[in-house]
């Protein structure tokens, strides 16, 4: 239950950095304070690192038996 919770977080989490807008993102960065709004492909970078991570929690057992 817990690691589908986990992956439902990193999932949302890479539709919302991979799917909105740069005005978006920077928006909500306002929002916890940061003025200087980085580069539109950050946010690309975290939404595909947010979805490996996905991918990798809920496919720990395979990927570890591949190293």
């Amino acid at each position: 239950m817990l690691k589908n919770l986990i992956t439902l977080f990193f999932v949302l989490n890479a539709i919302f950095w991979g799917l909105a807008t740069h005005s978006q993102h920077c928006n909500l960065a306002s929002v916890f304070g940061l003025v200087n709004c980085p580069p539109h492909y950050i946010h690309l970078l975290m939404g595909v690192v947010s979805f490996v991570i996905a991918v990798y929690v809920q496919q720990r057992d395979y990927v570890n038996s591949l190293i």
